[in-house]
């Protein structure tokens, strides 16, 4: 269920954001989850686990890095293989 654009049980939001900004390397998310018994209405209890985003901004930069270097190779060997296939069309035009 969403509270508020939020994940929610029973009422109770299941993400809360903590750290500095959304963008900060050490940002971090909170996520509790309450704890309810069937056929008991009344909360037991909290279970809670702090996630760093740190790790993940790192991964993403990782990611980005290898994706640009894909890229420019990418385009690099295509350009190669054109100058190839190019060079042999105009000795093939040239042996006729």
């Amino acid at each position: 269920m969403l509270v508020g654009g939020t994940p929610s049980v029973h009422g109770y939001p299941l993400v809360f954001n903590l750290g500095h900004s959304q963008n900060s390397p050490d940002s971090s998310y909170d996520i509790a989850v309450p704890v309810f018994v069937p056929g008991n209405p009344d909360k037991w209890g909290t279970v809670r686990v702090g996630l760093s985003l740190q790790e993940m901004h790192r991964e993403i930069a990782q990611t980005r890095l290898q994706v640009l270097l894909l890229s420019v190779l990418g385009v690099a060997s295509s350009l190669v293989v054109a100058a190839f296939l190019t060079s042999q069309a105009q000795r093939a035009e040239n042996v006729r």
